[in-house]
């Protein structure tokens, strides 16, 4: 048993050993990745700051709107673009009160009496 359980442990360490090599890799790359994100982040934040005031509330408003789309999209929700209340929809809208229009009212139309 305790042959066993020295060989268990040599492979243990062995694999741990070999293994170690490429988690390294690994974190340093991620490092390495999250470095170049932040330092875009903070140039495009210095960007914005750089802005005037008009273009800035311009491109905020348009950030909100693309945030807000995609936390529909994550929800599962229908995309703003595409929803009931959209503007396609709405221009749909006339088409369908003109047709309403065109239509017999209620009273004249043939309806099975009771």
């Amino acid at each position: 048993m305790v042959r066993d359980f020295d060989a268990a442990q040599r492979g243990a360490r062995n694999s741990d050993i070999t293994a170690a090599g490429a988690r390294a890799a690994d974190a340093r790359q991620t490092r390495d990745h999250a470095r170049e994100e932040l330092a875009a982040v903070y140039g495009e934040s210095d960007r914005r700051a750089d802005l005037p005031p008009d273009q800035r509330d311009i491109e905020q408003r348009v950030r909100a709107e693309e945030t807000s789309r995609q936390a529909d999209r994550d929800r599962g929700g229908v995309d703003r673009d595409r929803g009931p209340h959209s503007e396609r929809s709405q221009r749909c809208q006339p088409e369908r009160d003109r047709e309403a229009s065109r239509q017999e009212p209620a009273a004249e139309r043939d309806v099975p009496s009771r």
